[in-house]
């Protein structure tokens, strides 16, 4: 199922903004996304945005509070946003989800 992430890299980041919604495959995907940019600096990844062109990035400096806000649906177009649920890593290093 496709979702649709905004993505915060911690306190070296600015707060997501509707224009750096991502767009994944999976749940599994935006996963994967989350834990590469902060073990990696996600290196081997290439980001698709949503609503401007697609890009291969580095990010550096990414904290252990950093996290992902997931939509199961498309939030574009819509007065407030919530996300579907957000990922984040728990205490034992591992992506947890927590509804929203």
């Amino acid at each position: 199922m496709k979702v649709y992430g905004l993505w915060y890299g911690g306190s070296s980041y600015a707060v997501p903004a509707i224009g750096d919604l991502e767009e994944f495959v999976s749940q599994r995907a935006a996963e994967t996304v989350l834990w590469e940019r902060f073990h990696d600096g996600g290196t081997n990844l290439k980001t698709y945005f949503v609503s401007r062109e697609n890009e291969s990035a580095t990010y550096p400096a990414v904290s252990p509070d950093c996290e992902m806000h997931v939509f199961t649906y498309d939030p574009r177009g819509h007065q407030d946003p919530h996300p579907s649920y957000i990922l984040k890593f728990g205490p034992k290093g591992g992506i947890s989800r927590e509804t929203y």
